[in-house]
């Protein structure tokens, strides 16, 4: 008989010390450009759970966590939370996330946030 041993991994993108500057659109929306090399989609292979936090102001509100295959042709889902401050947790069904936020059409707003990745 064989095992496997799973080996843990994880990973942590942050935008709290240096807050994300959201520039909404005329449709209220801003989609997050994670610092560095990241972008705005990101590779989640290898990865069984994403918990993301949201720290919402009188201009954020929500977030949509989009999740599947988002670069290219899309084919993916999109739940929305609210960006009440609480941990939201989401089993990984896809190999690439992204979120944007929600807000108030045509403002500005300096969001913190973060995005913990759990294998």
């Amino acid at each position: 008989m064989s095992s496997v041993t799973d080996s843990a991994k994880s990973q942590l993108i942050q935008l709290v010390d240096t807050p994300f500057t959201a520039q909404y659109s005329s449709f209220g929306t801003a989609m997050v450009n994670w610092a560095g090399t990241i972008g705005p989609t990101v590779s989640v292979s290898g990865y069984r759970q994403a918990y993301v936090l949201v720290v919402g102001t009188s201009i954020t509100k929500s977030f949509d966590f989009n999740m599947g295959k988002i670069s290219g042709a899309t084919a993916a889902q999109t739940l929305n939370q609210p960006a009440d401050g609480k941990i939201h947790a989401f089993d990984i069904q896809g190999p690439e996330i992204s979120i944007v936020l929600r807000g108030t059409a045509g403002a500005t707003d300096h969001v913190q946030l973060w995005l913990y990745l759990r294998s």
